[in-house]
């Protein structure tokens, strides 16, 4: 996406290069070019928030952020299963994840390899 100095957004123009030369807009560049968002939000500066446009917006972050949240969890649950199960299946022995210390067996390894996978 290009950026043109003057940006149209949801119907309002905000023209981003008498907005740098205010010295209100913080200096961001992309390509040269000043932030639209950042214009956007100094144009605005100042406004109180409604409490319906607070739940709408986090409606739509719950809305964006949930689908990942579960997918990764439970992408986390497949691979702490496999583990376990890889753990009783002897892969711990196999690999030499376990260690004798003074009579006590140190799992240290094997807490370090479900740590990091």
């Amino acid at each position: 996406m290009s950026l043109s100095p003057t940006t149209e957004k949801g119907g309002e123009i905000y023209n981003i290069e008498e907005a740098e030369k205010g010295g209100t807009l913080p200096h961001h560049e992309h390509h040269g070019k000043a932030d639209p968002a950042l214009a956007f939000l100094e144009a605005h500066r100042g406004q109180p928030i409604t409490p319906e446009e607070e739940a709408a917006l986090l409606k739509k972050i719950d809305w964006r952020m949930q689908p990942i949240m579960c997918i990764t969890q439970g992408l986390q649950y497949v691979d702490k299963v496999g583990l376990s199960l890889a753990a009783i299946f002897g892969i711990v022995q196999d690999l030499g994840l376990y260690r004798v210390v003074g009579g006590t067996l140190d799992t240290g390894r094997y807490s370090n390899a479900a740590m990091i996978f």
